[in-house]
């Protein structure tokens, strides 16, 4: 089947955008937003940096609940390395107590 000159349409361009102008050539201001989809899409940036605090809120809280486990944890590392530093020094004899004989 060979290609035939009115076998071509042009292509359709639905919804192309208007240039839409002032007889001077300056170009119009567009449409603004209806009343509640400005109300919505504002309702919906207000949601979204509500959830963002709580989520901040929720990582500090953790954050701050996890300080006290880190100083037991300083702690334990500090009496785990003065022991050794005694055990180091005593030759590796541990002698804390004895029984009587």
């Amino acid at each position: 089947m060979a290609f035939q000159p009115n076998d071509f349409r042009p292509r359709q361009q639905f919804g192309a955008p208007d240039l839409d102008m002032t007889p001077d050539g300056r170009f119009r201001r567009p449409a603004s937003l209806p009343l509640g989809t400005r109300i919505g899409v504002i309702a919906v940036v207000v949601a979204v940096l509500a959830g963002a605090i709580a989520v901040a809120a929720l990582l500090l809280w953790a954050a701050v609940l996890l300080i006290p486990v880190a100083i037991v944890a300083a702690v334990i590392a500090y009496v785990a390395f003065r022991v050794q530093l005694w055990r180091a020094r005593t030759g590796g004899r541990i002698t804390v107590w004895t029984p009587r004989r």
